[in-house]
């Protein structure tokens, strides 16, 4: 019985050591090989979830390219610029969502939940360092290692058919053709608890942490970079958190120049819904935001009062 246990255990350890041995192979290898070529390397590039995955219609916006993608968390986004820049030395701003419902606790869920790790780990798992992964296994170790289990499979197809291209997976503009129901109700932002007497807003310190992450690589390779919000509607349920939502801004990233366009005038039927714009709107939107670009806005010493002064103009008119 005592032999019968040794063998046992033997086989099993030399089973998970195969295994681990494919799997940090396999990662190494997509790692290297992968490629994320954008054509004609635009010199602007914008990360983020589906706000400005919404709003920018980089088809009307010179030089620039939407990178975002819908229920995208930081911690992705991420993993999504370490391949983005190292296989595009052209780019020179890189512009990074920031906004109201990007700071809240449900976002944790956008990192290890099962859904989002279904939809991003298998993509992204190779760019991931040791730390990244922990986190995920930490939080979620059965859907980490199902996810593994999956991802080590794709890519293993991927690297023997030489699918290693990933420019068509990073993202893009999405024209949403609906409009606001003005009758919806105006539902409260999942997980953060919070009060019209006094505001509590359970936070999310990992996807502060990877936003942080995020302007501090693009920092580190000498690239310009902006924190930027897009426009949302006046009766967003996420807004509610602005007094928290600045304190957030401040602590943070006192030094990185904040281009807030939450308060850019657009009619009721221009918004998708309260959070999103509608294709209608993001043509509006993008085709001043191109206006503001050959009017001078990267020349502009202070680009977040120059663009505050230019709204606060298109509301007075």
């Amino acid at each position: 019985m005592k032999r019968f246990l040794k063998k046992s255990l033997l086989f099993l350890i030399c089973t998970l050591s195969f295994y681990s041995l494919v799997v940090a192979v396999t990662l190494t290898c997509m790692r290297q090989q992968a490629t994320a070529k954008l054509s004609h390397t635009p010199a602007n590039i914008i990360l983020g979830h589906s706000h400005p995955e919404c709003a920018f219609n980089d088809a009307l916006i010179e030089n620039f390219q939407n990178l975002s993608a819908s229920g995208e968390a930081a911690f992705y986004t991420y993993q999504k610029l370490k391949l983005i820049l190292k296989e595009n030395p052209g780019i020179e701003n890189v512009f990074i969502e920031f906004s109201n419902n990007m700071i809240t606790d449900s976002k944790d869920l956008w990192i290890w939940g099962d859904e989002k790790m279904n939809a991003f780990f298998p993509q992204y798992s190779p760019f991931m360092d040791t730390e990244d992964l922990w986190i995920l296994l930490k939080n979620n170790p059965e859907s980490f290692l199902f996810n593994l289990s999956i991802a080590t499979r794709i890519h293993l197809q991927d690297l023997l058919l030489g699918r290693t291209d990933y420019a068509h997976k990073l993202g893009g503009y999405l024209p949403l053709k609906k409009k606001l129901d003005l009758k919806s109700p105006v539902a409260p932002e999942p997980n953060s608890h919070t009060t019209q007497k006094k505001q509590k807003v359970a936070l999310s310190p990992t996807h502060l942490y990877y936003t942080k992450r995020l302007v501090e690589y693009c920092q580190a390779h000498n690239i310009n970079t902006y924190l930027i919000r897009s426009p949302q509607h006046q009766n967003f349920a996420g807004r509610e958190n602005e007094k928290v939502f600045q304190q957030q801004k401040e602590r943070l990233f006192p030094d990185v120049e904040f281009l807030d366009f939450c308060n850019f005038p657009l009619d009721n039927s221009e918004f998708a819904d309260r959070g999103h714009l509608n294709a209608k709107g993001a043509e509006v939107f993008s085709l001043w935001f191109q206006k503001l670009i050959e009017n001078g806005l990267f020349n502009e010493q202070d680009k977040s009062t120059y663009i505050q002064k230019n709204i606060q103009e298109m509301i007075s008119n």
